[in-house]
C-alpha cells in the first residue's frame, strides 16, 4: 500500500506538500525573529479609579427632589422580635413548613435513606437522616445540620416517620407540643 503511494503522482505531491508544511509550522514556531526579541513589554502604572463626581449645585438640586419622598416620622426604635416570642413558639403545632425555636428558624431540607454497613461490602442496617436547615433570625446565619432518628433538639426529640417529613415532640407541663415538620406546603389542589 505505502508502495503504491510513493508510485504514485498523485500522493508523492500530497507526500511533498504535507512536509513543506509540517516544516514551515515548526519553523515558525521555534524561530524567535529579532522583532520578538527586541520588543518590550511595558506594564502600565496602576491608577486608582475617580469616578464622576457631583457638582455641589447638582448635589443639593437632587437632594432637594429626593427629600420630598423621604418620611418625617423615623422610627428610631430597633426591631424587637424578629422571630417568635415564646408563647407563640409554645403553640405552634400540626405541620409546619418552618418550625421556629429560640432564635432560630429551622426548614426541612432533605431525608435520606443512608446505609450503615460492617465492612466496605456488606449492609447491615438502612438509617434515615434528615438535614435541617438552621437560620438564626437575629445574627441572619445559618447552616445544614444533619439529624438521626430520636436526636435530641432543644428540649425536642427528632422523629422521622416519612421522607419528606420530620416530627418534632417537646413534653410540658400541660401535656405535649407535636410539630411536625414538612419539606412542602400543602397547596391547595384544583
Amino acid at each position: 500500500m505505502i508502495q503504491n503511494l510513493i508510485t504514485n503522482k498523485l500522493g508523492l505531491f500530497v507526500i511533498v506538500l504535507t512536509s513543506l508544511w509540517i516544516a514551515t509550522d515548526i519553523n515558525s514556531r521555534l524561530s524567535i525573529t529579532s522583532e520578538t526579541a527586541n520588543r518590550n513589554t511595558l506594564i502600565d502604572a496602576v491608577v486608582a479609579f475617580k469616578p464622576p463626581q457631583l457638582s455641589k449645585v447638582h448635589f443639593l438640586d437632587l437632594k432637594m427632589a429626593y427629600k420630598k419622598y423621604q418620611s418625617e416620622n423615623v422610627d428610631s426604635k430597633p426591631i424587637q422580635n424578629i422571630g417568635m416570642s415564646e408563647q407563640d413558639q409554645a403553640r405552634q403545632k400540626g405541620e409546619l413548613s418552618n418550625l421556629f425555636i429560640g432564635e432560630n428558624k429551622l426548614t426541612l431540607k432533605a431525608v435520606i435513606n443512608r446505609n450503615i454497613s460492617e465492612s466496605n461490602t456488606t449492609v447491615k442496617a438502612k438509617q434515615l437522616v434528615a438535614l435541617i436547615l438552621i437560620e438564626n433570625v437575629k445574627s441572619g446565619e445559618s447552616e445544614i445540620k444533619r439529624f438521626s432518628h430520636n436526636d435530641q433538639m432543644q428540649g425536642f426529640v427528632l422523629t422521622i416517620d416519612k421522607n419528606t417529613q420530620v416530627n418534632f415532640t417537646k413534653r410540658l407541663k400541660g401535656g405535649e407540643q407535636k410539630v411536625t415538620l414538612t419539606m412542602y406546603d400543602k397547596g391547595v389542589s384544583s
